[in-house]
C-alpha cells in the first residue's frame, strides 16, 4: 500500500460546509520543491466512502 496521508473535514471550513477529503503523498506543509502531490475532493459521497474505509482499517488494526 502506498504511503498516503488523509485528512477529512466535515463541518464549517474556509467559508463553506461541503465535506472535503485531502489525500496524497505530500505532508500537510508546503509543496514547494517536492515531488509529492495533494488532492482535494469535495462532496458528501466521497467523504462517506473515505470515512468507511478509515473505519475498516481501524477495525482491522484492533484485531478480533
Amino acid at each position: 500500500m502506498p504511503h498516503t496521508k488523509l485528512m477529512m473535514i466535515d463541518g464549517a471550513y474556509d467559508g463553506g460546509i461541503t465535506p472535503r477529503v485531502y489525500t496524497g503523498s505530500a505532508n500537510f506543509t508546503t509543496l514547494e520543491n517536492a515531488d509529492d502531490s495533494l488532492l482535494r475532493i469535495s462532496g458528501r459521497d466521497v467523504h462517506s466512502q473515505y470515512l468507511s474505509w478509515f473505519y475498516q482499517i481501524r477495525s482491522a488494526c484492533r484485531g478480533g
